[in-house]
């Protein structure tokens, strides 16, 4: 799942977004590359700027999340379900868009903590000169530290789940899968 445009969205071609991105009514007059999943993106044109709201889902429709994932599952209508279809808002993909929105955080941060509402200005998010901001970072920040150890959780237990016979640290530790290679 990609993105949600609102009603009323005019984009231009060529537009890419991470997963779980809602797009508030409005015309977008450039490209968009928005790479922080979970946001809420804006045209703010009386101050002619791109707001973006990183964690959007989790700080106010994490119900909606929630909900959907359960919907999707029951909605799943196919005879044969041999392809595994992932349902979950927290996934792969997803997760992995949240450890290189991280590094997006880390830089603005620059490893201090802010407990204000600080804009921050960024750039290679639209495909024009105006201003670009992100809202509300140090919480998306952790938000998404949570979320991902969260799913790490979910997924060991899965897969603890899966092998009952595994009953000692030891053998868990020599049963789990190599550690996967994460990207750039």
């Amino acid at each position: 799942l990609c993105f949600w445009p609102g009603l009323c969205v005019s984009l231009k071609h060529n537009s890419s977004f991470a997963c779980y991105t809602l797009l508030a009514k409005g015309d977008f007059p450039a490209e968009l590359n928005i790479p922080i999943p979970f946001s809420l993106v804006s045209n703010d044109v009386s101050r002619d700027r791109l707001v973006v709201m990183p964690g959007y889902w989790f700080l106010y429709n994490m119900y909606a999340l929630a909900r959907n994932s359960g919907k999707y599952v029951s909605r799943d209508k196919r005879i044969d379900k041999t392809q595994l279809l992932e349902y979950d808002y927290l996934a792969p993909d997803s997760v992995e868009e949240m450890f290189q929105a991280l590094e997006i955080f880390g830089k603005l941060l620059g490893g201090k903590k802010h407990k204000h509402d600080k804009e921050f200005t960024v750039e290679g998010f639209e495909h024009s000169k105006r201003k670009v901001v992100l809202l509300k970072v140090p919480q998306a920040d952790a938000l998404f530290r949570e979320m991902i150890v969260y799913y790490g959780v979910t997924q060991l237990l899965e897969w603890a789940n899966a092998h009952p016979n595994i009953r000692s640290w030891k053998q868990w530790t020599t049963q789990l899968p190599a550690k996967p290679e994460r990207k750039g």
